[in-house]
């Protein structure tokens, strides 16, 4: 069988203690920012390819684009719909002002790849400041 289409996902939304954001494909703002530094989550509609399915979802999480290093990627069950980081190697929590991106590679059995990142996530733990 030949499929060169790749699994696809209809959303990619950074959840939990965050405001703001959206996949950068999707309208609205394209960061998002949390307090909380001891965890990072994320929520996503189900991956998906019509014509053979999805073998494998791997998911990591880095400082740019596309980077995984902070967490290499780990594999998911196929169907998986949510992950959660923890701070890497017992740091004391993601760092403040850094911004982090959840990496989503999805193949299916005809080895056809979807790579994409969520828009950025921003530790933000400093109160606004009134002028």
């Amino acid at each position: 069988m030949y499929d060169a289409s790749p699994p696809t996902s209809s959303a990619l939304v950074i959840v939990g203690n965050t405001t703001g954001g959206s996949n950068s494909t999707l309208p609205g703002p394209k960061a998002f920012y949390q307090t909380r530094v001891d965890e990072i989550s994320a929520e996503w509609a189900a991956f998906e390819d019509e014509h053979t399915g999805v073998e494998e979802l791997r998911v990591g999480l880095g400082t740019f684009g596309f980077g995984t290093d902070v967490h290499e990627f780990g594999v998911l069950p196929a169907n998986a719909t949510s992950v959660s980081f923890s701070p890497p190697n017992d740091a004391a929590g993601f760092i403040t002002g850094q911004a982090y991106y959840v990496v989503f590679r999805a193949m299916n059995p005809a080895l056809a790849v979807n790579l994409v990142a969520t828009a950025p996530l921003y530790i933000d733990t400093t109160p606004p400041i009134v002028s």
